[in-house]
Order: structure tokens, then C-alpha cells, then sequence
């Protein structure tokens, strides 16, 4: 069994010649076996994994294309304390061939508390490759923020500003 393995072929310009004599003109290509499922590679929230308000919004990448499964929508969802909350998509796009996906949460009316943990779950079988090879399950946590934004520079705060428009 061959779970991943690229061969790079060459034919030369006498690798396949015809009852006429005609050759074929020297080529090389790529032969890949990708049993490989894909996986979901990370899940953050704008790039971070904090938060601070619902609803949130979460994206979801994987290692290679995927389809989404036509109800994957039902096959994400988040536990914070003992709130259950469900995802949808946040712009309506093609589930095929993507590579990520951007799904926003319900705007639940809980108390958020800092260092409480969002716990966000993937169900298996969420997306699938070309190869109708299935992801497998995934969650990740994501904790509420104290409230307090450091910034790495003063430049940080100015460019911020400067694009608000204030």
C-alpha cells in the first residue's frame, strides 16, 4: 500500500515510435499516488486563537483541496460551558475544490467570561479530497480574552487608525 509517492517519468524522442517510423518528442511528467486523507490543518479566529464576543467568526483550512460534505454546516458546532453553538457559512461560495472556509457562529445572549474556553468541533467526514478520501474528526479551543490588546508598535495603532478613518 502507497499512502503518498510522486514518479517522474521521461520519455525519449525514441520511447515510442510508430509502424511509420514518426517518434514522439521528448517529454517528462509527473505520476502522483496520493492515498493521503486530507486534514483540517488549523481552525482560527482571525488568526488567533481569542476571542472576546459572540457570534464568532472561525476559519477552517485544510492540507490540501477539499469538497465540503452538502451538510457540512451541521457538522460544526461549538461548546462553551454549557451553551452549544452552531456555525454557518459566512458568504455563501463553491464547496468544491477549496482549500479553506470562513463559518460564523451563533449569537448566543451568554455571558462571556475571560479564560473560559470555546470548545469548536469538526465532525469527520466534513470535507473530502479528489479522491473521495474523508477528513477526519478535529476541535480546537479557543478562549475568551481578558479584555486588555497589547500592540507591537505605535505604527500598529496609527495604521489601525488611519484605515477606521478616524
Amino acid at each position: 500500500y502507497i499512502e503518498y509517492k510522486e514518479f517522474t517519468c521521461s520519455l525519449s524522442s525514441q520511447g515510442f515510435v510508430d509502424i511509420s517510423g514518426n517518434t514522439v518528442t521528448p517529454t517528462t511528467f509527473t505520476l502522483i499516488i496520493d492515498n493521503q486523507a486530507p486534514v483540517v490543518s488549523t481552525i482560527t479566529h482571525q488568526g488567533v486563537t481569542q476571542f472576546s464576543k459572540l457570534p464568532v467568526s472561525v476559519t477552517i483550512s485544510f492540507s490540501k483541496l477539499v469538497t465540503l460534505n452538502e451538510n457540512y454546516e451541521s457538522m460544526v458546532y461549538g461548546q462553551y460551558d454549557d451553551s452549544t453553538l452552531s456555525f454557518h457559512a459566512f458568504t455563501r461560495s463553491s464547496i468544491n475544490s477549496i482549500s479553506e472556509i470562513t463559518l460564523l457562529s451563533d449569537s448566543l445572549s451568554i455571558e462571556l467570561e475571560p479564560e473560559h474556553e470555546l470548545i469548536i468541533m469538526v465532525d469527520a467526514g466534513f470535507a473530502t479530497d479528489a479522491n473521495s478520501l474523508p477528513t477526519d474528526a478535529f476541535n480546537i479551543t479557543l478562549t475568551v480574552a481578558t479584555g486588555s490588546i497589547e500592540l507591537s508598535s505605535i505604527e500598529e495603532l496609527k495604521d489601525k487608525v488611519i484605515a477606521s478613518g478616524r
